[in-house]
């Protein structure tokens, strides 16, 4: 272990001590939104840090008004409500490194009981009042699951450390009033303060080599705070994610462990927003050395290029029969069985990966033999659950990377992430376009109408991609 360098788990960018600073820019990144909300916001690009530096606070990827007013009845019932004197409330406050120059995350300092919210350190938290157990969270994401065991598996790891399945409560109870039309009574911030307080202690004991629940925990905490908007933080928890992969070796070495593995891939492919790294971006110096495009826009170029190109000559054999009415076309069809906004953006990101995903292997192919087998193995399963119940979009790229763990494809999995962190950054237009492309290109369904048939110029979108995307996320 002397070898390895100690993970960090936030830092600011200089000598500040990270973890107070790391709350401060949570609290204040939320009253801003605050004063916007009542028509006083005032511009705060920046905070000095007390101790050399600055934090840079901006919404890494603003979103249209009528989605910030969309947001959970549980966040705006927390922003409107002020608690009574007999209501319980918990104040955070992280301990101080143990010298100035330290910036480990410590959360070991105890739980005081505030009078109000007064101190830009500390985040208040407010009870909330309708009765619903940890129990009734779990059935309701097991129903969610629509008879998947996809679910029970996920569940599993979400428990295997005390940060993971605080961090996953705290997305259920947040998700649970969208669906339900009721508040439940575990507190979804609470949760994620125990959660960061487990991930604190959990890295304190093991700051060179993470665990596998320390991960995912850090990465379900970034999923609630895509969930809600927070855009800025949900790009901290992905950064600090990113960093505990890195000192355990690298994207490869999470294939040990398949649970973390799918889960952290499916993650980062249909939840996280653009603004964020993708888990199987490369190093500078493996693009220099595998001569492969250093940017996601420009690798999402070149597939088009070889796409529109005729790259793929008559002799490939991966050509899966009847491609209109196969399983695995059907599925791709499929819409949301859920209604809200949330699981909606998964099913069609889903679908977008998938094909990026078949592309990708098809144009493998001549080359190796071996992708006409993984169709074939994916093809398979969705025959097999079909065959007892319908299967969603997002089940099938979730039983794409599960099959996809192999030493031979694994590279898929880190291809696909990078591609749809290109995807996700461009404009709608410009996403049919790709999904057309992709579409005509593996004889599968396009998630979008094609309404936009007439603008088939894939030269022009390349161009862009290739010398930087002057777009804007969707």
């Amino acid at each position: 272990m002397a070898d390895r360098a100690v993970f960090t788990f936030i830092t600011s960018g200089s000598n500040s001590r990270a973890a107070q600073e790391a709350i401060k820019i949570h609290v204040l990144h939320r009253r801003q939104k605050e004063r916007a909300a009542i028509g006083k916001a005032k511009k705060a690009p920046t905070v000095k840090s007390t101790h050399g530096g600055e934090i840079h606070i901006w919404d890494c990827s603003p979103i249209p008004p009528e989605r910030r007013r969309s947001r959970s009845p549980i966040l705006q019932q927390a922003r409107s409500t002020s608690p009574d004197s007999s209501q319980t409330e918990e104040i955070v406050r992280l301990s101080s490194p143990s010298s100035p120059s330290s910036s480990s995350l410590s959360l070991n300092d105890e739980f005081i009981l505030p009078a109000g919210d007064t101190n830009d350190d500390v985040i208040t938290i407010p009870k909330l009042l309708i009765s619903s157990s940890e129990d009734d969270l779990i059935h309701w994401y097991m129903l969610e699951g629509q008879g998947s065991d996809v679910p029970q598996k996920w569940l599993q790891c979400f428990k295997t450390s005390a940060a993971s399945f605080n961090a996953f409560l705290a997305i259920s109870s947040s998700h649970f009033p969208q669906e339900r039309g009721a508040r439940s009574s575990i507190n979804s911030r609470e949760k994620e303060v125990q959660a960061l307080r487990e991930i604190g202690k959990q890295i304190a004991l093991s700051p060179s080599a993470p665990t596998g629940g320390t991960m995912l925990g850090v990465a379900l905490l970034a999923n609630l705070q895509e969930l809600r908007h927070e855009y800025l933080l949900s790009k901290f928890h992905w950064s600090g994610l990113k960093r505990m992969i890195d000192v355990n070796g690298g994207p490869r070495s999470l294939r040990t462990q398949e649970g973390l593995f799918t889960f952290l891939f499916w993650l980062d492919a249909l939840v996280c927003n653009a603004s964020v790294t993708p888990l199987g971006q490369q190093s500078a110096e493996e693009c220099l050395e595998q001569s492969h495009p250093a940017h996601p826009h420009q690798e999402l170029s070149l597939l088009l290029e070889h796409i529109t190109s005729g790259y793929i000559s008559s002799r490939t054999s991966f050509e899966p029969p009847n491609q209109i009415n196969n399983s695995i076309s059907r599925v791709l069809r499929r819409s949301s069985a859920m209604p809200d906004e949330y699981s909606m953006m998964k099913a069609t990101r889903s679908k977008l990966a998938s094909l990026l995903y078949f592309a990708n292997l098809k144009l493998e192919v001549e080359s190796a033999s071996h992708g006409i087998g993984i169709y074939q193995a994916i093809e398979q399963e969705v025959d097999q659950l079909e065959a007892e119940r319908e299967i969603s979009p997002v089940e099938l790229f979730y039983i794409i990377l599960a099959l996809n763990n192999t030493d031979a494809l694994c590279h898929l999995a880190y291809s696909v992430s990078r591609l749809m962190n290109a995807v996700k950054g461009l404009n709608r237009n410009d996403c049919k376009l790709v999904a057309g492309c992709l579409s005509r290109f593996t004889g599968h369904p396009n998630p979008f109408d094609d309404s936009l048939e007439m603008f088939n110029d894939w030269r022009v979108l390349r161009e862009r991609l290739s010398t930087g995307y002057d777009g804007h996320i969707s």
